[in-house]
């Protein structure tokens, strides 16, 4: 519900600047099939660890979000080689993302959020040009959410802390921490529409 909300919010705002529109769908796309697929995972499977169909779409689009999150950003903030290098490098990371959880089965639990991290921090590379060409807020925001992306993806994969099993773990913590970074990330997509 929160992706569609979101998706209708950035269409009203950037109606008519069909570019930023663009981008800006592509983004809440990318938070709609997460929030979808992983909707759809949690309320069936009967394991913590069950392998089925929802379960790898449910971490198929955590790579989709991370570039569809990348998308918007990159597109209004870099130019030239930055914009273009950064959205063709956070693609990639989707390709690789789909090979991995379709022909990599049994791969280490460890694997995915140091794949997810490194996809998130590739925002090292451009950093310079993102703190010349964004309000300063903008940028803190990003970071924020940044964090709050990464804190999430370290507790997934180190599975701690873990105050209440079962009630709430590790697992709906980093769900609170991926909430708390789209939160984050949204502010930045109206801001950066907003100008």
């Amino acid at each position: 519900m929160g992706g569609v909300l979101a998706l209708i919010v950035l269409v009203i705002l950037s109606w008519g600047n069909w570019d930023i529109m663009a981008v800006s769908v592509i983004y809440a796309l990318a938070v709609i099939s997460l929030f979808s697929f992983s909707t759809i995972y949690h309320a069936l499977k009967k394991q913590e660890n069950e392998i089925n169909v929802w379960r790898k779409l449910d971490h198929i689009a955590i790579f989709i979000m991370i570039a569809g999150t990348y998308t918007p950003m990159a597109y209004i903030y870099l130019d030239g080689g930055w914009r273009l290098g950064m959205l063709i490098a956070t693609w990639a990371f989707v390709l690789i993302g789909v090979f991995q959880k379709v022909f990599f089965l049994n791969a280490p639990r460890w694997l995915s959020p140091v794949t997810y991290l490194g996809m998130g921090w590739m925002a090292v590379f451009p950093l310079r040009e993102f703190w010349l060409n964004m309000p300063p807020l903008v940028f803190w925001l990003i970071a924020c959410g940044g964090l709050a992306y990464s804190i999430g993806a370290v507790i997934y994969g180190i599975k701690k802390p873990n105050p209440v099993p079962g009630v709430f773990g590790f697992h709906e913590i980093f769900h609170a921490l991926i909430l708390l970074g789209w939160a984050f990330h949204l502010a930045v997509v109206i801001l950066a529409i907003l100008g």
